[in-house]
């Protein structure tokens, strides 16, 4: 089974997935990257992962600049080679753009792949070519319910697309969030001795950062505009002073630093980039998981804070939201954008029982791991050469 697959960057939880898949038996697995980790703007060295022990890792190189846009050359040196099967983790890249309309002129069938997807109002210039690239392909891999109508709106044949639980969670880190305690079937509503646990990480999490505020909220991400954080701090002022706001992942413009201080905003606390591993005790210590984002087309960190039991509030354009928070049941959405409305969503979540809307998020989200991502891939494949 030789299966070639385009993407973008090695991003840790896409070589894990690969090296997984790769380890299945029978399949020889090409991965071509657009970017090296070097090459890359706007990440964390520390961010990437180089273990290509599964399958083979192709860097493009040989890049020519068409009115703005980049087209690497030689993708089309490993198109000409023969595979069972060619994916593309998306569309809107001008190599992938490129590779498609040369695949579509030699007839060889290929499939597109989406982490997520949200339905946007396009201008019909803009609709046109969404519908001309996504439904062109011949299968699709799909994140979930939500991405799986982005891609019908944009010409995908429902009967072609498989949905698969997309994570950047192995089903060790399931395990280690909380110290080992993944819940199985046998004690799948035992609650109080999940409490227990969850409380004692919270309190040992807590000593370890120095930690003293009594309810947390943690927002981890890029300090970027779409992240939605400044329109979060903007509205602290007027919620309740005792709960301690982190928001963990760079440094904030100093426009914000200039309102805390103007506002004396002692609550909130700015922490740059964490590791993997570091980023675990503040997601250990919190109470509940705050994602303002404008427009994310997933946000992993959602899927993240839900594997060590937080409640999560976010909002109608982040696509992890609508396919993993059930209002009142393990968290809340807003509408992005909208101070008010996040406003009433962080109250009515906090007048809940925090630790049963954690306990809901974390066993919703015990099946998504790598291991299972990479499963839904092999089995689709699988089965499709065995009826052939």
């Amino acid at each position: 089974m030789k299966i070639l697959f385009i993407t973008n960057i090695p991003s840790p939880y896409r070589v894990e997935f690969f090296n997984c898949w790769g380890e299945f038996p029978g399949v020889n697995l090409t991965v071509v990257f657009l970017e090296r980790p070097e090459e890359h703007k706007g990440r964390s060295a520390k961010w990437f992962r180089s273990d290509y022990t599964h399958f083979k890792a192709v860097f493009l190189q040989d890049k020519v600049k068409i009115k703005n846009h980049i087209i690497y050359k030689d993708i089309f040196r490993w198109l000409k080679k023969e595979y069972d099967e060619i994916i593309f983790g998306g569309y809107a890249e001008p190599t992938y753009m490129a590779a498609m309309e040369y695949l579509k002129l030699h007839h060889i069938p290929y499939g597109i792949e989406v982490d997520g997807g949200l339905i946007n109002k396009d201008s019909l210039p803009k609709f046109m070519i969404k519908k001309h690239f996504l439904g062109s392909a011949e299968f699709w891999f799909s994140s979930g319910k939500v991405a799986s109508e982005y891609l019908v709106h944009y010409g995908a044949n429902p009967s072609g697309i498989i949905e698969y639980p997309f994570t950047s969670m192995m089903e060790m880190d399931l395990r280690n969030a909380l110290g080992g305690s993944a819940i199985s079937s046998a004690n799948n509503d035992d609650e109080q001795s999940w409490r227990n646990i969850r409380e004692n990480y919270r309190n040992e999490s807590r000593e370890i950062l120095g930690i003293k505020e009594k309810v947390i909220s943690l927002s981890v991400g890029r300090f970027i505009e779409g992240k939605g954080f400044g329109l979060l701090i903007d509205m602290i002022p007027q919620l309740d002073r005792s709960t301690g706001y982190y928001f963990v992942g760079g440094k904030m413009t100093s426009d914000i630093d200039e309102y805390i201080k103007k506002y004396n905003l002692t609550n909130i606390h700015l922490i740059d980039f964490k590791t993997p591993d570091e980023l675990a005790f503040y997601f250990r210590a919190a109470d509940l998981f705050v994602l303002p984002t404008l427009h994310d087309v997933w946000g992993l960190v959602v899927s993240e804070a839900m594997a060590y039991g937080l409640p999560v509030v976010t909002t109608d354009l982040c696509g992890a939201g609508l396919e993993l928070v059930e209002e009142g049941k393990n968290g809340a959405l807003c509408h992005a954008g909208d101070k008010m409305s996040l406003k009433n969503a962080l109250e009515k979540v906090m007048q809940m029982d925090l630790n049963h809307l954690g306990f809901q998020s974390y066993k919703k989200i015990q099946r998504y791991t790598i291991e299972n991502m990479a499963l839904a891939h092999f089995n689709y494949f699988k089965n499709k050469r065995d009826r052939n």
